[in-house]
């Protein structure tokens, strides 16, 4: 099991940080290894909502199916997915701060046997990946250039 995890604070309400990051089209604008994302159902934000995305890993594309299975505004959302034979999931957490908003990201992956890289490799580029995604997302919410944008 590959676990990461990364919190940024973020100098906007929770309201506005919780409508961006719940909309996944958004995330093509936040998340540099995010090539493509296509709603699969009607609304693309909320419990229930699937999305299939192409991220970029390594040398490899890779497809996610993903599906929005817990949604409470202004606090926590969590998609749950699969990539290949490797289960994945991903919540938000958000937490009103006296100004701004803390935002917590984890991922866990529950890779196939047969993966190379080492649970300790896939969680660190994972760790480093979380950091660069919230900084992005920070960066863009308040309004500062996004850097290392593919």
């Amino acid at each position: 099991m590959i676990q990461a995890e990364a919190a940024i604070w973020i100098d906007r309400q929770v309201e506005e940080v919780f409508a961006f990051v719940a909309n996944p089209r958004n995330a093509l604008k936040w998340q540099p290894g995010l090539l493509a994302i296509h709603c699969l159902t009607t609304h693309p934000a909320g419990l229930g909502a699937r999305t299939i995305a192409a991220r970029a890993v390594a040398d490899t594309v890779i497809e996610i199916f993903s599906e929005c299975v817990t949604f409470e505004p202004n606090r926590r959302i969590q998609f749950s997915g699969h990539c290949d034979s490797s289960l994945c999931s991903t919540t938000y957490l958000f937490a009103l701060l006296t100004h701004g908003t803390k935002l917590t990201q984890q991922t866990q992956i529950a890779k196939d046997e047969w993966s190379i890289v080492s649970d300790d490799a896939m969680a660190a580029i994972r760790q480093a990946e979380l950091a660069a995604e919230l900084q992005a997302l920070k960066a863009l919410l308040e309004g500062q250039p996004v850097l290392n944008r593919r």
